[in-house]
């Protein structure tokens, strides 16, 4: 989630402020288009895949995170008409439309989503989630694994306690490779890295990236014996 403050801050800098001050930016497995994890948490409650903690009982308190609606699916980065949640008796896309009337059914306020919605609108109308941030960025991941994109219910009665995963796609378990990947986009990225099948916490230690970050860092040094 860090990467994602860091962009906003330096897409609202100025070049001035960037030049003077920003060498670069190496963002790690940064969810640019948003994580299925997020909308899990609100949904049916999210344990961190610990299988210890009371899904019901966390998503009280997940309910009232800022972040986590910070964090849903953008629908920039989905196909037209995808469910991010899949219900029998309908489905639901990323639109903000779709995702005011999820929050309705299952009893959740939307004061938190609207919020986030208009603090984002600046970024939004800019181009989110593929802006460039205006300075050198390198770009380093993992993905492999085998991760969800949308919360699933096999039956009415499961819905919104009792989620399932049955549609995968490449990530890292946390984050899928089509988030975040965005940074692909952006003129100002040199590079991008993926350090294959490794999870979300795994990267950032990693001896690959440590090395990647290193290079980075020294990039222009001279050498001198």
């Amino acid at each position: 989630m860090g990467g994602l403050y860091c962009s906003t801050l330096l897409n609202r800098m100025t070049n001035e402020w960037k030049n003077k001050y920003i060498d670069c930016f190496i963002p790690l497995s940064v969810p640019w288009g948003g994580s299925i994890s997020a909308l899990e948490a609100i949904v049916s409650g999210y344990d961190f895949q610990t299988g210890v903690l009371n899904k019901q009982i966390v998503r009280v308190a997940q309910r009232t995170f800022e972040s986590n609606f910070f964090l849903l699916p953008n629908p920039r980065i989905m196909e037209p008409g995808e469910a991010v949640v899949s219900a029998p008796h309908r489905n639901y896309t990323a639109s903000p439309s779709d995702m005011m009337e999820l929050f309705r059914d299952i009893g959740v306020g939307t004061e938190l989503y609207e919020k986030v919605l208009k603090s984002n609108q600046e970024t939004i109308d800019s181009g989110f989630p593929a802006k460039s941030p205006g300075v050198e960025t390198f770009c380093i991941f993992g993905s492999g694994l085998k991760t969800p994109v949308s919360v699933d219910f096999e039956r009415k009665e499961d819905f919104p306690d009792n989620n399932s995963f049955h549609n995968f796609e490449a990530g890292d378990e946390t984050v899928s490779l089509r988030s975040m990947s965005v940074c692909a986009q952006w003129r100002d990225t040199v590079s991008v890295l993926d350090i294959g099948s490794l999870n979300h916490m795994s990267t950032l230690f990693e001896n690959r990236s440590i090395d990647e970050i290193v290079r980075i860092l020294f990039r222009n040094r001279s050498h001198s014996k």
